[in-house]
């Protein structure tokens, strides 16, 4: 499951404006590990409360229901 999540997490982030402002914050400092870390976390704090908040409903909704509200 947890493979699984990161890569649909970084398919879903590919491209974004927060890739490019990696590429534009890796070009402006000399330190790019720093500079992924940073970007990374950043994701990770915002996306993961909407994880878990997520999780709720799926454990406590038939799938069904959750999988129609989807294509709303």
């Amino acid at each position: 499951m947890f493979v699984t999540t990161l890569i649909a997490f970084f398919l879903a982030e590919m491209g974004d404006k927060t890739q490019l402002a990696t590429v534009a914050l890796a070009a402006r400092f000399a330190d790019l590990p720093s500079v992924v870390a940073g970007t990374t976390a950043g994701l990770l704090l915002a996306d993961a409360p909407v994880v878990w908040l997520g999780d709720v409903p799926s454990r406590r909704l038939p799938m069904t229901w959750l999988h129609r509200g989807r294509r709303c």
